[in-house]
């Protein structure tokens, strides 16, 4: 997977845990280490969100 389809995946995992959000309406953070290191997309849209103050305990709460 190239690293602009892994972004992609990003993208859809945000979107997907926080109501449509895109990866590019939060904080930068290293994106390209995250993938270079082999990290998946879902955690990478977790540490996106939890750079950006998520609220995962709200959301847990709805569940």
């Amino acid at each position: 997977m190239t690293f602009a389809q892994w972004m992609q995946a990003v993208d859809q995992v945000v979107g997907e845990i926080a109501f449509g959000l895109s990866v590019h309406d939060l904080p930068d953070i290293d994106f390209r280490g995250l993938y270079d290191a082999g990290e998946t997309a879902e955690t990478a849209a977790e540490e996106a969100l939890a750079a950006a103050d998520f609220p995962f305990d709200e959301l847990e709460e709805m569940e």
